[in-house]
C-alpha cells in the first residue's frame, strides 16, 4: 500500500471517499491513480492505484454477498440508465473534489 492509499482509508480524513460498489461501472488505471466510472455517467479520478482500489471493491462485494446469503440484506435490484451527459469529477486546486457541480446542475 502506498502512502497515498493509506490516508484515504481513514473515514475522518477530508479526502476519504466512499463508493457504493453497485454503482461502479468500470475502473481504469490513469498512471498511479484510478478513474472510476459510475452508473450515473459521472467519473472521478482517485488518488489510489488500480490494483489497490479494485481489491477494496472486491472486499466490499464479498461482504455484500455474505450479508445477502445470511438474509440480513435484501437482494439488490439493479438497473442502468444511459446517461445523457457525462462530467468528470475532478480535484480542484484547493484539494477538494468538485461535487458542487452535481448540486448546481441537478436543481
Amino acid at each position: 500500500m502506498s502512502g497515498g492509499d493509506r490516508h484515504h482509508s481513514q473515514p475522518h480524513n477530508a479526502e476519504c471517499i466512499w463508493f457504493n460498489p453497485e454503482h461502479i461501472v468500470r475502473t481504469i488505471a490513469v498512471g498511479s491513480k484510478t478513474k472510476v466510472e459510475l452508473s450515473n455517467g459521472h467519473s472521478i479520478i482517485v488518488d489510489s492505484r488500480l490494483a489497490f482500489f479494485n481489491n477494496r471493491i472486491h472486499n466490499a462485494n464479498q461482504l455484500l454477498q455474505i450479508a445477502i446469503n445470511r438474509g440480513n440484506h435484501p437482494a439488490p435490484i439493479t438497473f442502468y440508465l444511459e446517461p445523457k451527459t457525462t462530467h468528470l469529477l475532478t480535484k480542484e486546486k484547493t484539494g477538494k473534489y468538485n461535487f458542487t457541480y452535481l448540486e448546481e446542475n441537478h436543481k
